[in-house]
């Protein structure tokens, strides 16, 4: 019995029940086989056990990212421009960006890239085909904004999908045209993005496995060992869920992953039964579904009750504009009552008030007619504009929220130019929900903000802005959590989130050995520095898949 492994002379916070603090940890194989003071541990250890002496370092579970897209963004990273405010900085650069990514392709062939936000750009403005047309006549172009809810397209893209002044607004979408000459200016919102998406080149399956297998290199090396792969690849999970399965069985994949399957009507339900034989233990798992009941904040198209901001309109609003489902509430219950029916987790992406409460009137139709919900068995994803009223629901029916911290800092200067001042306040309300007793998951969205989890925690303890003490002070400092709270969020709560609460989640005998040795003691190290804490191991399954080589 003796042990493969035995962490020493560390503070260990093993997010019990009972929150314990211990000195030591031994794995054998992939478990945890003890814990408690070092001289108890030290007698598991054989002639060939590694001991790694902590030196008083902090150790904590592996953290848990519980809605993140890495099947999309990990060939994005490996293949696309990547278009974030660290890369650049304007629309002049962006378009440079383009320039140069066409002169080293093909005629013709699709230029994608991702993550610009209009509210971090110089000009302060969406990108437009009049931008991207002059440096790519040839070249279909798609950049993908940083909330992954809209686009922008160049002429030669909207000609491919056949998209001029004279097509209809389709149902659950928006293409943006000119207010005066009513031609598309190359933004396409929500459902309105799949007209192009259909005609462009999907990632091919070699190029699936490939970004996954990249990214989930990178999470280890933060901390994440388990994933919640919110897969918004349209028409690719298929791929998407034989690309996991090869990666687990060629032990390529790093962390544990929990792919959800995106649904638009109840009859693609029935599409995963046939895909459950690819799971591959704990490492890879099919079992719930993502639906999308609204759209996004930066994109006005979260489904809100009251009206949108636009800077660019008369009178800075949005006449009339308070966003709008993107799928009719007749459906979203006959998926929810099937999929609870067949046994599969129900996550709903839902952002706007009223887009939330829509979903949780549904979630209290189901759970009525299946008995008490005690198994986490729906969640609401972002969540961000939840009332009061809608936190106290969520308690009552048990409903999970897998929520993203990180967007207070990265995102709220978009949301500050969307939202009434006053409503940035309510905006991810996690000390209302932790206090309420909703199980709470945290995570990155990836791409969409940077997957490290020391932002999201930052965020959650300071509640600050990208954009300085102006927004900083309207994001509501009465909802900010201490750091074990918010670390609470990335691994007992997370647990949950992914149904996997008996086997990750906490330090403790006979649950999976996956374990984070932090560089920083984010616990003791004063809040400021927190989002710049480093890891120094993570061990996932009682394999240390990375080591901070410094």
């Amino acid at each position: 019995m003796y042990a493969d492994i035995i962490l020493t002379n560390g503070q260990v916070h093993t997010f019990d029940k009972s929150d314990s603090r211990v000195e030591a940890v031994a794995i054998q194989r992939d478990l945890i086989i003890a814990v408690g003071k070092k001289e108890e541990i030290s007698s598991l250890a054989g002639p060939n056990t590694r001991i790694i002496d902590l030196r008083g370092r902090l150790v904590t579970p592996g953290l848990i990212d519980s809605h993140i897209h890495v099947a999309s963004a990990g060939p994005y990273d490996r293949y696309a421009l990547k278009l974030d405010y660290s890369k650049v900085g304007s629309i002049t650069e962006i378009v440079e960006a383009v320039k140069q990514r066409v002169e080293s392709s093909s005629l013709s062939e699709w230029i994608k890239g991702v993550g610009w936000d209009e509210s971090l750009l110089s000009e302060n403005r969406y990108i437009t085909r009049w931008d991207l047309d002059p440096v790519s006549p040839k070249n279909p172009v798609v950049l993908t904004h940083t909330s992954g809810h809209f686009v922008a397209v160049n002429s030669a893209a909207l000609g491919a999908a056949g998209i001029t002044r004279d097509t209809s607004q389709p149902e659950g979408g928006t293409i943006v045209k000119d207010e005066t000459t009513g031609e598309p200016t190359g933004v396409l919102k929500e459902l309105a993005i799949s007209l192009v998406e259909k005609h462009s080149p999907h990632w091919t399956q070699n190029q699936l496995e490939e970004g996954i297998k990249y990214l989930s290199q990178e999470l280890v090396k933060v901390g994440i060992t388990s994933i919640k792969d919110g897969c918004t690849l349209e028409g690719l999970e298929r791929e998407t869920a034989s690309a996991y399965s090869l990666l687990a069985k060629r032990r390529e994949l790093k962390v544990r992953a929990y792919m959800l399957w995106q649904v638009k009507d109840a009859k693609e339900i029935d599409e995963i039964e046939e895909y459950l034989p690819l799971q591959v233990g704990d490492r890879f798992r099919l079992g719930g579904i993502k639906i999308f009941m609204d759209g996004s904040l930066m994109g006005r198209t979260a489904w809100c009750y009251d009206e949108f901001l636009d800077p660019g309109k008369e009178g800075g609003v949005d006449r009339g504009n308070r966003g709008y489902p993107v799928i009719s509430t007749t459906e979203y219950e006959k998926i929810v009552g099937k999929a609870r029916r067949l046994g599969y987790q129900v996550c709903t992406h839902a952002i706007g008030d009223k887009a939330i409460d829509t979903v949780l009137d549904t979630y209290e139709k189901a759970v009525s007619l299946g008995g008490e919900n005690k198994d986490c068995a729906y969640t609401v994803i972002h969540s961000i504009l939840a009332t009061k009223e809608a936190i106290g629901r969520m308690k009552k029916l048990g409903v999970c929220v897998e929520t993203q911290s990180s967007f207070l800092y990265f995102l709220s200067t978009a949301y500050a130019r969307a939202v009434q001042p006053g409503m940035l306040s309510r905006m991810i309300p996690l000390k209302s929900l932790i206090d309420e007793g909703v199980i709470v998951g945290n995570g990155s969205d990836y791409f969409v903000a940077p997957f490290a989890p020391v932002y999201g925690i930052w965020a959650a303890c300071t509640r600050k802005s990208l954009a300085g003490e102006e927004i900083s002070g309207l994001l509501g400092k009465n909802e900010c959590l201490t750091v074990h709270d918010a670390l609470r969020t990335y691994t007992s709560l997370g647990a949950k989130c992914l149904l996997l609460r008996g086997k990750i989640g906490s330090i403790e005998k006979g649950k999976l050995a996956d374990l984070v040795v932090w560089a920083d003691n984010l616990c003791t190290i004063p809040v400021e520095e927190v989002k710049d804490g480093k890891v120094a191991i993570t061990i996932v399954g009682g394999e240390v898949v990375y080591e901070d080589s410094g």
